[in-house]
């Protein structure tokens, strides 16, 4: 899953990216108006957390201006500002959560993987194919009774190959859900990571599942 963080207090940022790669999402951050509106509307992010109180434009204003471009990605807005006219005022203007600073990291990615869950987004806690299951609540990864431990772009990887089992992914689906802006689109890193990743998986002489579509792209099937 890809988000981006636009929230300006550069100490809080990085706070917010670290703990949110450590849950392995994609982080890609912006710290003024400008920056979120224009990484917001040119990349197909899977929910934004959003600050009210971004240098150029508030948070809430910069989340209606993109939805009447046709952006429909979930938006989580941080305020200090507490009054419901306040709150009210956001919720029309297209956010979906709200959220109160000072707040507890820990709520933040309750209200994330909330969302994340809704059937529009089609995530599931628990993703399962063959004898292969993702836990994402848990971060865990088995195949059949033995546990498999990945890094946290495999564990992405593998996260939307099961939510698109029997669809090819493609490359350029896998560097925008999984990877970050600073990603060098020419290079290996995702044939590195799919090798490593079946290599994990394979292990005993299981059957593999990850499949390369020369010129396609990637799918997790019984078949090619």
């Amino acid at each position: 899953m890809r988000l981006l963080i636009a929230e300006n207090d550069a100490s809080f940022q990085l706070f917010l990216k670290r703990r949110l790669e450590e849950k392995c999402f994609a982080v890609d951050v912006a710290s003024d108006a400008s920056s979120a509106t224009e990484l917001a509307e040119s990349n197909p992010y899977d929910l934004i957390v959003l600050d009210n109180s971004l240098p150029g434009q508030m948070g809430h204003n910069l989340c209606q201006y993109i939805r009447m471009n046709g952006c429909q990605t979930p938006v989580i807005l941080l305020s200090n500002m507490c009054s419901l006219e306040h709150k009210l005022k956001s919720f029309t203007a297209g956010i979906d959560d709200f959220l109160m600073k000072p707040f507890y990291f820990e709520e933040l990615h309750a209200r994330i993987t909330a969302i994340l869950r809704r059937p529009k987004a089609r995530i599931l806690p628990i993703l399962t194919y063959h004898d292969i299951t993702l836990n994402m609540e848990t971060q865990k990864v088995t195949r059949g009774n033995g546990v498999v431990y990945l890094t946290r772009k495999e564990f992405a990887i593998l996260e939307i190959l099961l939510q698109n089992i029997g669809y090819v992914v493609t490359r350029g689906e896998l560097l925008e859900h999984v990877w970050d802006t600073r990603v060098d689109a020419f290079s290996r890193t995702i044939e590195t990571h799919i090798l490593n990743l079946r290599n994990k998986l394979n292990v005993h002489g299981k059957r593999n599942l990850i499949h390369c579509l020369s010129g396609r792209g990637y799918k997790i099937d019984t078949n090619k």
